[in-house]
């Protein structure tokens, strides 16, 4: 049960990032501003990576 709930918590995570970058890539930036941007927007992509392999991990665990 315990494993459930943090494989649903992963899930909300990641659907919060995704929701987050899309945010993001709507708002208008120049200059540097630009570059700032760019580089949240790849560090959101990491974290929604590493969110996504730790539930496919709960995933297994939880079939095993």
């Amino acid at each position: 049960q315990i494993e459930s709930f943090r494989r649903k918590g992963v899930i909300v995570m990641v659907e919060n990032l995704v929701r987050l970058k899309n945010t993001l890539m709507n708002v208008e930036t120049k200059g540097n501003s630009t570059v700032i941007m760019a580089d949240c927007i790849r560090f959101i992509d990491q974290m929604v990576e590493a969110y996504s392999a730790e539930k496919n991990v709960h995933a297994e665990t939880a079939e095993n």
